[in-house]
């Protein structure tokens, strides 16, 4: 890529227009449709940390985290033995969220199905072509087409690792409790998502990347981003210096 395109790339990128991908290529053969499911289940009255019903020590809720403890850990190395485990985490989950869906609250008192509202987390792993971490960087969501489910008003915090500044998480809240739709996925209707990556170097003004744009339809979505799974996305940025980091000119005698 010539010097003059990339620029011409940056600046429409700061200019808040949408980049048409001809640089970049997404691969989607690695997403987890194919292999084994993780148990995983949501205990009833029961929370990360506290001395009542904290996962670890609560003293209400034993009965209900035991039970699930000792089967996952006497699971046999076997194959139908974990199917077993998986649906009997599923079937725990079912009843879980019914009794939620049961709760009552008053107008003053908290939303006790919220604590229930099933999560999705992302993690973007920004490298360039020399697998060096890019460590300044922006992501941003922005869907595509009006309506409530788009993706960026499900994000509830993001964080950066300290140890590999290129990383990032993002926390989704993927479910939204109603009374009349119980627990409801807001995932199945998505909106088509843009996720524009951009990435800077401060420290010099003849380093830049060329900006990235990943498009998601609706049914990628469903397939990239599910319900209580975390998600790993590696980004391979081109990293490309100015025309002035490389330049031959003639010696004068």
């Amino acid at each position: 890529m010539k010097s003059a395109d990339l620029n011409r790339q940056h600046e429409r990128r700061l200019g808040n227009e949408r980049l048409d991908e001809a640089h970049y290529f997404l691969d989607l053969g690695g997403l987890a449709a194919t292999r084994r499911e993780v148990p995983y289940t949501v205990l009833y009255e029961t929370a990360h940390f506290g001395g009542d019903i904290g996962i670890v020590e609560g003293a209400r809720n034993r009965t209900r985290v035991l039970p699930h403890l000792i089967r996952a850990l006497s699971t046999p190395p076997d194959e139908s033995a974990y199917g077993e485990v998986v649906e009997a985490f599923h079937r725990n989950t079912a009843k879980t969220l019914r009794r939620a869906a049961g709760l009552t609250r008053s107008l003053t008192d908290w939303d006790k199905q919220a604590q229930y509202e099933a999560h999705a987390q992302v993690i973007f792993r920004l490298r360039d072509q020399f697998g060096s971490d890019v460590e300044h960087h922006d992501i941003t969501f922005r869907s595509r087409g009006a309506g409530a489910n788009r993706l960026e008003h499900m994000i509830e915090d993001v964080h950066q690792n300290k140890l590999n500044p290129g990383t990032i998480t993002f926390y989704l809240r993927t479910q939204a409790y109603s009374s009349d739709q119980g627990f409801e996925n807001l995932l199945d209707d998505c909106k088509r998502l843009d996720i524009e990556i951009t990435g800077e170097e401060p420290d010099s003004d003849d380093i830049r990347y060329l900006p990235l744009t990943i498009e998601f339809t609706k049914t990628d979505i469903s397939r990239v981003l599910q319900s209580f799974r975390t998600t790993v996305v590696d980004v391979t940025l081109l990293r490309l210096p100015s025309s002035r980091v490389f330049r031959l000119t003639k010696s004068r005698p």
